[in-house]
């Protein structure tokens, strides 16, 4: 169950009767940031920009002959990235995540007993430690570490002819470093500004995940 699992989700219109309505407002009341849908729009996309200004910062480092991306395109990248997280951090996240979860199961079913014996059919790993950091707990399995371990491997040695400087090989590595927890930044954006939906098909199977894998 990986981030691509997430991104169909999210990318796929309401469809279907199912899940219960109560696997949704128990999601939305763990992960969601409560504010009105033009507002969670707004850091929506905010967080996306800073996504999207990150990569155009690699691409300048594999492009041009110094790493020199324009001011605009950092400064993108950083408030894009830090607004979204730095409202969830004063917000939502003030309460701990096993603390929102067993309240989210007495306000949904009635109690937390209750939440666990409500019978979902979902065969998974886990998936909603992808939504950093929402999630307490190791945040990658070990072939997760061991992929993430080649492909930085792999990166170095392909930037190091190119890289004029030891300063640029270091902010090199560095965004390769941020590169690895694009994933769980995209995932946690869309779990905490999007709107949680029915789904059917093959997108179904990633909802019943995060939900089954989020009971306390």
């Amino acid at each position: 169950m990986h981030v691509g699992h997430a991104l169909r989700y999210w990318c796929t219109k309401a469809a279907g009767n199912q899940p219960d309505d109560r696997v949704l407002r128990y999601l939305q009341s763990v992960y969601s940031f409560r504010a009105p849908h033009w507002l969670r729009l707004m850091f929506l996309w905010l967080g996306l920009g800073g996504l999207l200004a990150a990569f155009a910062e690699l691409w300048f480092l594999l492009h041009a002959k110094t790493f020199t991306p324009p001011n605009w395109i950092q400064e993108t990248a950083y408030v894009g990235l830090s607004a979204p997280i730095l409202v969830l951090s004063i917000t939502l996240w003030r309460t701990p995540l096993k603390v929102r979860r067993i309240s989210a199961a007495k306000e949904v079913f009635g109690s937390a007993e209750a939440a666990l014996t409500f019978h979902v059919v979902a065969s998974c790993d886990s998936v909603s430690r992808w939504a950093l950091p929402t999630q307490s707990g190791p945040m990658l399995s070990a072939d997760s570490l061991l992929l993430a371990g080649t492909a930085g491997v792999a990166f170095a040695l392909a930037i190091m002819p190119s890289v004029a400087s030891f300063h640029g090989f270091l902010a090199a590595m560095l965004i390769l470093l941020s590169f690895a927890f694009m994933p769980f930044i995209f995932v946690g954006l869309m779990m905490a500004f999007s709107t949680w939906h029915r789904t059917e098909g093959d997108t179904l199977p990633y909802l019943l995940c995060v939900f089954s894998k989020s009971l306390p």
